[in-house]
């Protein structure tokens, strides 16, 4: 997970951002040391089994990858941004507010702090939300929140302030998803205008120009600091049991009872989600 922060009131935010991208490359670095160790231990075992071998070393190279998608090109916008009609598709009759997804008065709410050019927050909006939006969400069992947390760097706040704008025409999830699915290198600066026009473009019923523009409105500030506020608050809150700590960060609950840590070890594997939102919903 992408790190926080932190919830140090005594770091300046370059040093928070710097501790983030440290935690975040060890990280990487763990997850490359384990790959390597297990491409070694079938390649001992090639005299065995060379085809399987060949095949789970090709599995284990190429999946689970959190690498950035191929750059969009200049005349990609409306439906020829890649996977808009896959995105659309997804979020297609299913009711959004503001931040909200999903049916109001659902059993369970999953509240979700992300940052748009985390990684890991990419890696969970592919492989896991599409499940919790197609099972749960869509049959009115549970409804969703997005909070944004800018922790990576300027690109961030910048890719932040137009999901705010997105958020103020009920098209927050199709242009976060999109964002998520188009996703390149933190900290390059591919987060332009072109690149978020681009992005808007490829979201249905958005009035992309209107979005460029009140992405600067006072209101949009007002959301993006919240976010950011609520952010560093329920960070602070479970500091000691080092859950609630980066992004992304999940909570987890009845809706209108007591709100509740979720941290799941796996942000690919929808199963450990699944379980939880069923025995919510039981009680």
């Amino acid at each position: 997970m992408s790190s926080a922060e932190g919830t140090d009131p005594d770091l300046t935010r370059k040093e928070r951002r710097d501790q983030a991208r440290a935690q975040r490359r060890a990280l990487e670095e763990a997850e490359q040391g384990r790959a390597a160790r297990r491409r070694r231990l079938l390649q001992l075992g090639g005299v065995v089994g060379g085809v399987v071998v060949v095949i789970l070393i090709i599995v284990l190279a190429t999946g689970g990858s959190s690498t950035s998608a191929p750059k969009l090109k200049s005349g990609q916008t409306g439906s020829s941004v890649p996977h808009s009609a896959e995105v659309a598709a997804l979020f297609a009759g299913i009711p959004q507010k503001g931040i909200e997804l999903g049916n109001p008065k659902a059993p369970v709410t999953l509240r979700e702090f992300a940052d748009l050019q985390c990684p890991f927050c990419r890696e969970y909006t592919l492989s896991v939300m599409p499940t919790l939006v197609s099972k749960y969400v869509r049959d009115g069992k549970l409804r969703m929140e997005f909070h944004n947390f800018d922790i990576i760097g300027p690109d961030s706040l910048t890719a932040a302030k137009m999901g705010g704008a997105a958020a103020l025409q009920n098209r927050l999830w199709n242009y976060i998803d999109l964002f998520y699915h188009n996703q390149q290198q933190e900290n390059s600066g591919y987060v332009t205008e072109p690149f978020l026009k681009q992005i808007a473009s490829g979201v249905p019923g958005l009035d992309v120009n209107k979005a460029l523009t009140e992405r600067f409105s006072p209101g949009v500030a007002g959301v993006v600091t919240k976010d950011n506020e609520l952010a560093r608050q329920y960070g602070s809150q479970y500091a000691a049991v080092q859950a609630f700590n980066g992004t992304p960060s999940f909570l987890l609950f009845k809706t209108g009872g007591p709100i509740q840590l979720f941290s799941p070890t796996s942000l690919t594997e929808a199963s450990q989600f699944e379980s939880s939102i069923e025995k919510l919903a039981k009680q």
